[in-house]
């Protein structure tokens, strides 16, 4: 990582919580199916427990951009920590005890659902105020490296917490939340934030009530986002990958399993896919800052269509594990570029509402990737599949590369003078 972003007032105290948070999210997402069939006893019930809680979170979400520009967000981001300590410590104290039931869990996973997606914008979006626009490719280089190693290690740490006790996971959870609420309250803001938009100042809604504003700010942060041609392909074609990728590594776990292939071996294909996610983080927070972000968009979109080229032609464990693992390199560049050029050029007081359009732009499709995968294999076979859904990678990557405004965009450091919305 870049000196510089370290030395940047707020930064490693940013930083700092958004890793414990992350990491905490990671423990007690761990055990959540497995405490659900548990003390329900059924697997139906179980499986419905991450179904409700992701809708949940995702109509939140819709309105969490709205709430996240309207209020400090360090004390939502310090908010948030305090529901995560309360909710996990409240139910590892349960489980310790025995006393908790299936109905309680649920309400708690629900709670916390509705929390992070209203709250849980916060943080990203008070980092636009932290570091200068230059160092966002190098910042999000970094999380997306953090975040690989995280998803890397996550289950196996969170299963020897839980071997320990059902509990346990939810106890260190709510641990590390509050040492992120501890590091978020550090945080040194160098820029002054805008809370409130232009459309909701006081001045333009004297008379109007808060559900008047509040509707004014939403509609304002769905049309800076939609009235951009840049972000609405953005959007699509981020869209496209998501689905396409998801799609893809679920037909070939499900053809994995199907096959009956050792789990061990199966449960080696995500960390695959994590190795990639590392190496290519590494090469981003290195060399990002210095090409062309169009350039690096368009390459990348090429990487991800061709990444799993060689299982349209086999099915082999070893194709499989190389294809996982070349999918996974492209990304943090890809997310760097797009997101990096994006906030840059976000206004302060927009920055969680534009976070959370495009959230839900570019998840809508990814949403169906497990029921597709399952139809397809079922129906079609697992190669013809996999060519299904290279396809949908083909399409985004020819959208990208015909987009003069995409292939245009250049170094972090001329940002300033690209206009989003030209």
């Amino acid at each position: 990582m870049s000196t510089n972003l370290w030395r940047t007032p707020g930064y490693p105290s940013w930083f700092t919580s958004d890793t414990a948070s992350a990491i905490g999210a990671a423990m007690q997402g761990f055990g959540v199916s497995l405490v659900a069939y548990k003390i329900s006893g059924s697997l139906i019930a179980a499986g419905w427990v991450p179904t409700l809680t992701g809708i949940v979170r995702q109509l939140a979400n819709v309105l969490g951009g709205t709430v996240v520009d309207r209020h400090d967000r360090k004390h939502l981001v310090i908010a948030n920590c305090i529901t995560g300590v309360l909710l996990w410590g409240t139910t590892g104290i349960l489980l310790l005890s025995g006393s908790l039931t299936f109905s309680v869990f649920l309400a708690i996973m629900l709670t916390s659902s509705l929390f992070t997606g209203c709250l849980g914008g916060a943080t990203d979006a008070m980092l636009r105020s932290i570091i200068d626009i230059r160092e966002y490719p190098k910042a999000r280089s970094v999380n997306e490296g953090r975040d690989a190693t995280i998803t890397m290690i996550g289950n196996p740490v969170g299963g020897m917490l839980y071997s320990f006790g059902a509990w346990m996971p939810f106890i260190v959870s709510a641990i590390l939340y509050m040492i992120a609420g501890i590091s978020a309250s550090q945080i040194r803001i160098s820029k002054k934030l805008t809370m409130r938009s232009k459309l909701s100042s006081e001045d333009e809604h004297i008379g109007k009530g808060a559900i008047a504003s509040f509707c004014t700010d939403f509609v304002d942060g769905w049309r800076f986002v939609l009235t951009s041609r840049l972000m609405l392909i953005f959007i699509i074609t981020t869209a496209l990958v998501n689905f396409g990728m998801n799609s893809a590594q679920y037909s070939i776990e499900l053809s994995l399993v199907g096959k009956g292939i050792n789990p061990v071996l199966l449960g080696l294909v995500g960390p695959a896919t994590c190795v990639g996610l590392l190496a290519g983080s590494f090469f981003s927070g290195h060399y990002g800052d210095r090409m062309p972000a169009g350039l690096c968009i368009c390459a990348t979109g090429i990487i991800s269509a061709v990444a799993y080229i060689p299982l349209c032609f086999t099915d082999s464990y070893y194709a499989i594990v190389l294809c996982s693992i070349i999918i996974g390199l492209p990304f943090p560049l890809y997310n760097a570029m797009i997101m990096g050029f994006v906030f840059s050029k976000t206004p302060d007081e927009l920055q969680g509402r534009v976070k959370s359009v495009m959230s839900v732009g570019v998840q809508l499709l990814s949403m169906s990737s497990g029921s597709a995968a399952g139809y397809a294999v079922t129906h079609l076979g697992f190669i013809a599949t996999i060519r299904l859904f290279v396809m949908v990678l083909f399409v985004a990557a020819v959208i990208v590369l015909a987009s003069k405004r995409v292939r245009r965009i250049p170094v972090s450091s001329s940002w300033a003078e690209i206009d989003l919305h030209a």
